[in-house]
Parts: structure tokens; C-alpha cells; sequence
């Protein structure tokens, strides 16, 4: 009567079943036993065509911010094509972004640290093992949009803040309650009201607001 098999000789002979399967699976069947054996303990020395595996942080990390349930199963090169999309994405808005700051507060001393893509470069590439860099960039450019859009948000504020300039009340008061004096401060106030100058107060306004929400991130 041959002798029971042993535990590690059955785990091998699994695992060669499995590595004879494997070749006539796609890589999203690949991609979805490998997850399952990373869950497990298992781990691999990647080669250059591997798929990549998630730790289960991050895999619970994509499965909140997706909204997906527990047990779903993230596809590997799937992820990596949306991670490329991604990339292209936040380093184009990122170029935008900071390039409309510019021209908003030409003088403000709130920039960037670098290029968003030339962080992640480094960052995936191992040149840099500062994470949280590239992390708080991605959050500044959170923020930098949202105080440019939230300052969109406030433009009427802006405009009467501007416009009160020209109130019939503050102007007889500056000048002492004279009708005619009134008159000529008024036309010397609207004349100060060409393209430019309304541009340019406009964009202070923006660019206090959307300051103050930088300054606090």
C-alpha cells in the first residue's frame, strides 16, 4: 500500500497543476489567482512581465474609493492601464492648473514643488522613496482646484465689491455733499473702469480667495 502523500508534497504537485493551467489562462485569470495567493502569504519574485499584485491595504484602499464590494476581485493589468489613464490625466490637469495660478497671482509665492508627472516618475521608478511627496502634491492640486473653481463661485461678490466703488452714498460722502463734485468723482471713477483695470481687480479677488484656501492646506 503506497504511503500517504505529505502536505508539501501535495502543495507542489498543486502548484505545478496550477503552473500547467496556467498557460491557457488570460491575464486577467492569472491576474485573479495571483491576488487570491498574495491574500494568502504567498509571495513572488516579479519578473518583467509580471502583473502586479496590491497589497491588501491598497487593494481595500481601490475597493473603498471605487466603491466596491469586499469580495470583488481587482484585475491587475486592468488597474495598471487605468494607473496609466490616471497619470496622463492628473499630469495634464496639474500643467493647466498651476499654469491658470500663474496668471492669476503672478506674484504669489505659492508654486509647486515640480511638475506632478516628473514626481510619480521618480517615485515609480525608484529614484525617490518619497511617497508622501508625491501625496501632498496630489493633494495641493486637489486644493488649487477647488479654491479656482470655488472662486468662480464667488465672482458676483467680487463684481459688487468692485462696483459699490460707485455708490452714490460713498461717493457724497468722500466729497463732502456736493452735487457737483459728486458728479465729477463719479465720472472719474467710472473712467477708471476700462478692461483692463476691471480684469485685473477681478483677478486679485480670485487670487485672495483661492490663496487663503492654498495657505490652509
Amino acid at each position: 500500500m503506497p504511503e500517504p502523500e505529505s502536505r508539501p508534497d501535495q502543495a507542489l504537485r498543486l502548484a505545478e497543476q496550477l503552473a500547467e493551467l496556467s498557460r491557457s489562462m488570460s491575464p486577467s485569470e492569472r491576474s485573479q489567482i495571483l491576488s487570491r495567493l498574495a491574500h494568502s502569504g504567498f509571495s513572488r519574485i516579479p519578473g518583467p512581465s509580471d502583473s502586479w499584485i496590491l497589497p491588501p491595504d491598497q487593494s481595500g484602499l481601490f475597493r473603498e474609493v471605487l466603491s466596491l464590494d469586499s469580495n470583488a476581485q481587482l484585475d491587475g493589468p486592468r488597474l495598471s492601464e487605468l494607473a496609466a489613464a490616471m497619470a496622463r490625466f492628473v499630469s495634464s490637469l496639474d500643467q493647466l492648473a498651476w499654469n491658470t495660478w500663474a496668471k492669476v497671482a503672478p506674484r504669489s509665492d505659492v508654486t509647486r514643488v515640480a511638475p506632478i508627472g516628473r514626481l510619480i516618475g521618480q517615485y515609480a521608478t525608484g529614484q525617490t522613496d518619497d511617497a508622501e511627496l508625491v501625496k501632498r502634491e496630489v493633494e495641493r492640486l486637489r486644493v488649487l482646484i477647488a479654491a479656482l473653481l470655488g472662486a468662480m463661485g464667488q465672482v458676483g461678490h467680487f463684481a459688487h465689491r468692485r462696483l459699490e466703488e460707485l455708490s452714490p452714498d460713498l461717493i457724497e460722502a468722500n466729497v463732502g455733499g456736493s452735487d457737483a463734485k459728486s458728479w465729477r468723482r463719479y465720472r472719474e471713477l467710472v473712467g477708471e473702469f476700462d478692461e483692463s483695470a476691471t480684469e485685473s481687480s477681478m483677478l486679485e479677488s480670485v487670487a485672495e480667495y483661492a490663496e487663503s484656501m492654498l495657505r490652509d492646506a
